[in-house]
């Protein structure tokens, strides 16, 4: 998680009711981390 949240510095995830979404757009494949 440290490491991906590190390649994401850039752009930060979007937390949506409690959902972070990563940018699809990113060379690594996008996929919701459900935040419980």
């Amino acid at each position: 998680m440290e490491d991906r949240k590190a390649l994401n510095d850039s752009f930060l995830p979007i937390k949506e009711d409690g959902y972070v979404l990563w940018p699809l757009n990113f060379e690594v494949e996008g996929e919701i981390i459900e935040c419980t």
